[in-house]
């Protein structure tokens, strides 16, 4: 039987070595190519038009989406997405049945995701992996608005914060503190629901228990193990896990 043809894209270097590494134990599957730049990428993709796409979310230029979006015309690969964030790409995944991996990638969840991947090319016909593309790419094109304002809400009154008076959010049970440079209030968001609804543009998650706002960074100083303390404009300090740190090198330079 063929070999499965794979091609791997993600910004991160040591990330496509991991996959890489991870791939050696699957006979299977040959690598045919990688790429860290999406927009070269997309060239080699259309150009190989590999079976199988290992396909990160969050990167410079074009994000995972749009490079699906400009490959979907030539032809529609399987696709395991990797990804740090926890959010609603991945609930979309679940829905329309792609793969995905969240990251730091565990070989049983990779293994289990890549058979998966290989019983869809052994048996999916090509039209019914342009129906999941398709729904997948209607899913992401129709998010929801992004949040202007958070609601705070308590027994007497509600409140409506502009998102310009927010400098961080932190995780607080079924719950979120919303910390202002001179306030802080209580309000029922999710991490995963202002994860999804916040502009992304405006704001990054740094780690499991913050979301910051990128223009209220005052600076990072070096922890451990590639992580960072990330110092606020008005003092507090807060960690940069190393899972979350691709989300902040965009806004970034040097991290």
């Amino acid at each position: 039987m063929d070999k499965i043809t794979a091609y791997i894209v993600d910004d991160e270097r040591l990330a496509i070595d991991v996959v890489c590494q991870l791939l050696n134990d699957i006979s299977e599957i040959e690598i045919v190519g990688t790429s860290s730049k999406s927009a070269e990428a997309v060239k080699m993709i259309v150009r190989l038009k590999p079976q199988l796409l290992f396909l990160d979310i969050q990167m410079p230029g074009l994000n995972g989406f749009e490079v699906i979006e400009q490959i979907l015309e030539v032809y529609s690969p399987t696709i395991i997405f990797t990804t740090a964030f926890d959010e609603f790409a991945i609930r979309a995944f679940d829905v329309h049945a792609v793969a995905y991996l969240l990251k730091p990638l565990q070989r049983d969840k990779f293994t289990a995701a890549v058979h998966r991947a290989q019983e869809s090319i052994r048996s999916a016909t090509q039209e019914t992996m342009l129906l999941q593309l398709r729904a997948l790419l209607d899913a992401e094109l129709h998010k929801p608005t992004p949040l202007q304002r958070i609601m705070i809400k308590d027994a007497k009154r509600i409140v409506y914060i502009p998102l310009t008076d927010i400098l961080y959010f932190e995780a607080a049970g079924d719950y979120v503190k919303v910390i202002g440079e001179n306030q802080i209030h209580l309000a029922q968001y999710s991490m995963q629901q202002l994860q999804l609804e916040l502009p992304a543009d405006q704001f990054v998650r740094i780690h499991r228990s913050w979301i910051v706002r990128i223009d209220a960074v005052k600076e990072f100083i070096p922890y451990f193990n590639g992580e960072y303390y990330v110092i606020m404009k008005q003092g507090d300090k807060l960690k940069l896990s190393r899972g979350y740190k691709s989300a902040m090198s965009p806004f970034f330079q040097g991290l």
